[in-house]
């Protein structure tokens, strides 16, 4: 399993823990049991605003997990793309291949990542490439919640990891 893998399931697994904490939190709050709930800021809630509250954490973790797991998937593909860049680096004359490289290794951070995306089309199943172009509009929505645009699709973490792990293993495995 690759690093940019490893990260992602970091990301999920912090998720799923979080997601059971607050759980834990809501039903020791509803069964009044204080002692699990000692030192926390909980004691001092009712039952309505606790569960009101832990509602909103649940769906914060949910969204902040999807905005990491698209940041270490966006970083793996513009990676990807200046390693594979490398060798442009070599070309002679190596007086412009070399200055031309450092403009290609800068630019491609900018580039537009569904642009970025449709690169693969020729090694990864477009209909997944389609769901990873999904989740990236649903990230943009989280990330900047303008709720005058909306988004075309809610996404949860765990299907956001299927679909970015697969592609990132699909391009590792085609090389």
């Amino acid at each position: 399993m690759s690093n940019r893998v490893d990260q992602l399931n970091v990301i999920l697994n912090t998720y799923f823990t979080t997601r059971d904490c607050i759980r834990v939190t809501t039903r020791a709050h509803k069964q009044q049991d204080l002692r699990l709930l000692s030192d926390t800021g909980f004691t001092a809630l009712e039952v309505p605003a606790a569960e009101e509250l832990t509602e909103k954490c649940r769906k914060e973790v949910e969204d902040y997990a999807i905005v990491a797991l698209w940041a270490v998937f966006e970083r793996f593909l513009i990676e990807y793309l200046q390693t594979k860049g490398l060798p442009l680096r070599d070309v002679p004359p190596t007086a412009f291949s070399e200055p031309f490289f450092e403009k290609f290794e800068i630019e491609v951070e900018r580039w537009r990542i569904v642009e970025i995306l449709d690169l693969f089309k020729p090694i990864i199943d477009p209909d997944l490439l389609g769901k990873a172009k999904q989740i990236k509009k649903y990230r943009d929505w989280l990330a900047h919640k303008n709720d005058r645009k909306g988004h075309d699709g809610k996404t949860d973490p765990k299907a956001a990891y299927q679909i970015l792990s697969k592609i990132i293993q699909s391009i590792e495995g085609a090389q």
